[in-house]
């Protein structure tokens, strides 16, 4: 049964994508709450963190491979790349250049340490390309996934002309080898050199050059975006394989029980990508087929809409409450259980200003070339 319209560049609503993000971005807090031990009993740190731990990576991956889809979904074969670019750099630079500012402050006012040369990268979003964890993880340290996403961008008209010339008998094929390219990433990492090493909390560690080169460099990150980008032209072009979005939500939790017990460099980005990867299309299909979703109700919309905010602002929050608060395992189960459930709103609500005052407006006034006055046009054809 065929799912799609003739054209690529139809812009068919898909809410449960959007809906999706937010989790995508709370799994991500939960991950940075899980490395900060804010319970008192030291098992029930241990056991949040061996179950929450690894959840860093399914919420960055999935963003990856979900911006890949939706812009493919939504692309205008006629549209100029320089207007695509100005749309994404008015969607991501306000609301980073004010979180790297605030964070700036944030470090300073409690002792920290900002150095010009981790800074700027920082700023500049280029930082992912540098392989020194001091530059990568600077100031906003999740801000390095969007110097992936800078990169993407750039590339996105060029990829997508290339990819509206495939027949789509090759799609599956292409998404099937990006799948299997994902996979040999890991194996290429661990010929690097395995020194210094970066701590992990718990029992995992991994070298510094292969966190890098699996997790932050942006070529490697690149394959989960292509990846996205086919799957959205195989649903578009009918050849979806039928996975509802139930069993493709169970399979992403398969992915994730996987992704416990592999080795940790494995578990970043290779163990969840192809349940992750299914997932997206499914729940795209339930939308283009009107099937029941709990993703499009008007609360998981909203949340959804300001998850790129949440997603620079969770950690912060969590962070900077703990040490207002004090710092160290200080909370009982209930008592922890409530502090995270407060940062959690806290972030939201601090996302939710962010999106209204800084991305929407920046958005409404700057993403899209101002219509030219009538009465300059009338006496410019007027001259001729």
């Amino acid at each position: 049964m065929s799912t799609t319209a003739p054209e690529v560049g139809a812009r068919s609503r898909l809410p449960s994508l959007t809906g999706m993000r937010f989790f995508a971005a709370a799994v991500v807090f939960v991950y940075h709450v899980s490395r900060q031990y804010v319970f008192r009993d030291q098992a029930v740190n241990n056991g949040f963190l061996d179950v929450m731990g690894r959840t860093g990576g399914i919420g960055v991956s999935f963003f990856f491979v979900l911006s890949g889809f939706v812009l493919t979904w939504s692309a205008r074969r006629d549209e100029p790349p320089r207007l695509f670019w100005r749309r994404r750099a008015c969607k991501i630079y306000p609301n980073h250049v004010v979180m790297w500012a605030v964070t700036i402050v944030l470090m300073l006012s409690t002792g920290g340490v900002v150095t010009v040369a981790a800074a700027i990268p920082n700023l500049l979003l280029v930082q992912s390309w540098s392989p020194n964890s001091d530059i990568f993880f600077s100031v906003n340290q999740l801000a390095w996934s969007l110097s992936c996403e800078v990169f993407f961008y750039f590339l996105f008209p060029f990829l997508l002309r290339g990819l509206l010339r495939l027949d789509a008998r090759r799609l599956w094929p292409c998404a099937i080898a990006l799948m299997a390219a994902i996979w040999c990433v890991p194996f290429l990492a661990n010929l690097l050199p395995q020194q210094p090493a970066w701590p992990e909390p718990g029992n995992d560690s991994v070298a510094v050059w292969s966190l890098w080169a699996t997790y932050i460099f942006p070529p490697t990150r690149l394959l989960e975006f292509l990846l996205g980008m086919l799957l959205a032209l195989i649903v578009r072009n009918g050849r979806w394989i039928g996975l509802r979005l139930g069993p493709a939500a169970g399979l992403a939790l398969l992915g994730y029980l996987l992704g416990m017990v592999v080795p940790y460099v494995w578990s970043l980005v290779a163990a969840t990508v192809i349940p992750l990867a299914l997932l997206v299309p499914a729940a795209a299909v339930a939308d283009l087929r009107g099937q029941r979703s709990p993703l499009r109700n008007r609360v998981m919309t909203y949340l959804g809409e300001v998850s790129f905010a949440l997603y620079l602002v969770g950690g912060q929050v969590t962070g900077y409450l703990l040490l207002a608060f004090g710092k160290g395992p200080v909370w009982s189960v209930p008592g922890g259980t409530a502090f995270i459930v407060v940062c959690l709103l806290a972030a939201v609500l601090a996302a939710g200003l962010l999106h209204r005052y800084v991305e929407q407006p920046f958005m409404t006034r700057f993403a899209r070339p101002r219509p030219r006055p009538v009465r300059e046009i009338a006496e410019e054809s007027t001259s001729r």
